[in-house]
């Protein structure tokens, strides 16, 4: 993706999202997300819910993305995902019962591991059906011709490597690794591009987020196996108080024991 097309398609893909959201599961009306571009963060993208329904996104231009990646990070961020969830539970669960403790957004805890879960699996979500159709239309109309099919194969035959980034922030803050081994190791075995893998270690280096990498394979794996298709799951995850021990449940069976 050249980066002067990025806010304009980013914007594009988010009323895309936005209306197939809607039709999806109960957003309120006056929920609104605003896009912002920036440079120079360790993070690929960001959203800051500031309340009132309200979102605020960040798409860091400086670090090249793929059409299929730009897809995947703005979903993530916004509709069905980040933004969704908060506008979402905003809306039913603090506004409609009460519950005060969904105003807090807490890094890293437990709800992080459920929030990246459930912003990692919104791609799968949105681009497995028709949604997935017009968001390449989208595409098309920015000039980017993108065969969804053939990429998203790609991009799941590579989640697994996504560990690798994990094992890399355990190599620098356990291990005593240097940067540069870490850096080496990902490009290796996450099979990223050295600026890209550059980028990740930086990402990892930052106190507030050294170990918040765990939460985007390990949220995907409980969130996809708990929705397992079924978008009733999926739409549960936006709209109620899912534990952690929910999704261990789901993946385990009923029959087993949590602590």
């Amino acid at each position: 993706m050249p980066s002067a097309r990025v806010g304009s398609t980013v914007a594009a893909v988010i009323e895309e999202a936005r209306a197939w959201t809607h039709d999806f599961v109960e957003l309120p009306d006056d929920e609104r997300v605003d896009l912002e571009i920036v440079r120079d963060r360790p993070w690929l993208a960001f959203c800051e819910y500031l309340g009132g329904l309200r979102s605020c996104i960040s798409v860091n231009v400086e670090v090249p993305i793929s059409a299929l990646e730009l897809l995947h990070l703005t979903i993530h961020e916004t509709y069905p995902g980040h933004h969704a969830e908060r506008a979402a539970k905003d809306q039913l669960l603090v506004r409609g019962r009460g519950l005060l403790e969904e105003t807090l957004v807490l890094v890293p805890t437990p709800q992080s591991l459920v929030s990246e879960g459930i912003a990692e699996v919104a791609p799968d979500v949105l681009l497995a059906g028709d949604g997935g159709e017009a968001l390449t239309t989208v595409l098309k109309g920015a000039g980017i011709e993108l065969d969804l099919d053939h990429g998203r194969a790609i991009e799941q035959a590579l989640e697994p490597c996504r560990w690798a980034e994990v094992n890399a922030a355990l190599m620098l803050h356990q291990s005593g690794a240097s940067e540069a081994e870490a850096q080496a190791y990902i490009e290796r075995w996450a099979l990223l591009a050295p600026e890209f893998a550059a980028h990740v270690i930086r990402f990892l280096s930052e106190r507030t987020s050294r170990n918040y990498v765990v939460n985007y394979p390990a949220g995907r794996e409980l969130c996809r196996s708990y929705v397992a298709g079924n978008p009733e799951r999926f739409r549960r995850l936006l709209t109620e108080q899912v534990r952690v021990r929910d999704l261990l449940a789901a993946r385990d069976g009923p029959n087993c024991d949590h602590v």
